[in-house]
């Protein structure tokens, strides 16, 4: 079956250009859009269930694209807490993997909006990340993590300077004291005391 990826190659376009076409988007270049019905004519496409999906916006998917999945236990935490909203909402996910590199990040932001997603969620690689792609196609966009400067989108966020405050606070309750392998507390101890009041000191 000819998918809209083989649209976009046989066009020498981008499958988000190929999604406009589908999707009958203003912002599409009338001279690219002859190209992609050109190449799908001479494909023999017949609409499938993607090119539907594009037109009628019916896609249940959700996109999450994260900066770097490796990134300590919370980005697991995340994917596994989008999954299960997103299966309680009747939604599949799929997970991309961005590596903190703009281009790949683009590629997949790119994907989502060929495979017309029901929404992204996203941790930004970077300030520089673009969200008007996915603005330009009325793709909803919910940022985790991180917030982007000068660009609108909801987002969630965890406080890390009273997450640093519990955990630092936890620590001298339970009776932690300085060790070698604890050196690196003191720096976050000092930094913290006059927020966390400790009770107690680390000799």
């Amino acid at each position: 079956m000819t998918t809209i990826i083989d649209v976009a190659r046989a066009a020498g376009a981008s499958t988000a250009t190929v999604s406009g076409v589908f999707n009958n988007h203003p912002q599409v270049d009338l001279r690219l859009a002859a190209t992609v019905q050109q190449a799908v004519k001479d494909l023999g496409c017949r609409p499938s269930r993607v090119a539907r999906s594009l037109r009628t916006r019916r896609n249940r998917v959700w996109a999450l694209i994260i900066s770097d999945v490796r990134t300590g236990p919370f980005f697991g935490d995340l994917v596994r807490g989008v999954e299960d909203v997103a299966y309680e909402a009747g939604y599949s996910l799929f997970l991309c993997n961005a590596d903190e590199d703009l281009g790949k990040e683009a590629s997949y932001i790119e994907l989502a909006v060929a495979e017309n997603v029901g929404g992204v969620i996203r941790t930004p690689s970077g300030p520089r990340t673009d969200l008007s792609l996915l603005a330009n196609f009325g793709i909803p966009v919910v940022l985790a993590d991180r917030t982007l400067a000068m660009q609108q989108a909801d987002s969630f966020l965890v406080d890390n300077v009273a997450g640093a405050c519990e955990a630092v606070t936890h620590l001298l309750a339970s009776g932690s004291r300085a060790s070698p392998g604890r050196s690196r507390l003191r720096p976050v101890i000092s930094a913290m005391s006059g927020i966390a009041k400790p009770s107690r000191r680390l000799a």
